[in-house]
């Protein structure tokens, strides 16, 4: 991940956001999102060591991590720059084009909710695929269908191998 998404959050005046990763940030990208960075426990996204780190590992993450941020911040300074000079115009067309629509999103549900009450359930409008049987949704049929040409198919080439190297020897009669 890199900080792109947070710039458009930035551009379109969205104040708050929040990132969820399930693997660790990049040192940089936490330092933008405002998330602290606790080099001499957590080893960096590119570390070889574990969780249980000794205290040389630690050192050795601690100053990768420094170093990391030291040289990396500039990437990220210039990528911002770049970002927010060739982005800058549609993300606030965007914004604005948000903050005017007709019909909100909260009247949207609003309308919505009251259609749904006044008609109730529609069964057109349930998909076809939630009234498949077993044997349909998990495509059994297909894979019988698969499974039994495989078969065939393994069936004739092990009578076409057997017919071809069997050892039969012809006895010519008197």
């Amino acid at each position: 991940m890199n900080v792109c998404g947070f710039g458009i959050f930035e551009l379109a005046k969205i104040k708050a956001a929040i990132g969820v990763l399930s693997v660790v940030h990049l040192d940089t990208v936490s330092t933008a999102i405002g998330e602290p960075v606790i080099p001499s426990y957590v080893p960096g996204p590119y570390s070889k060591y574990g969780d249980g780190m000794n205290f040389i590992e630690r050192a050795k993450n601690l100053l990768g991590v420094v170093l990391g941020q030291t040289t990396f911040v500039k990437v990220y300074h210039s990528e911002t720059e770049a970002f927010r000079k060739n982005y800058a115009r549609n993300a606030k067309r965007l914004s604005e084009m948000l903050l005017n629509q007709p019909v909100s999103a909260k009247q949207l549900l609003i309308r919505h909710c009251e259609f749904t009450a006044k008609f109730g359930r529609m069964p057109n409008l349930d998909p076809y695929g939630r009234q498949l049987s077993f044997v349909q949704y998990y495509l059994i049929d297909v894979a019988l269908a698969v499974i039994s040409i495989f078969i065939v198919v393994i069936c004739i080439c092990v009578f076409i191998v057997r017919r071809c190297c069997s050892a039969t020897v012809k006895s010519k009669k008197d």
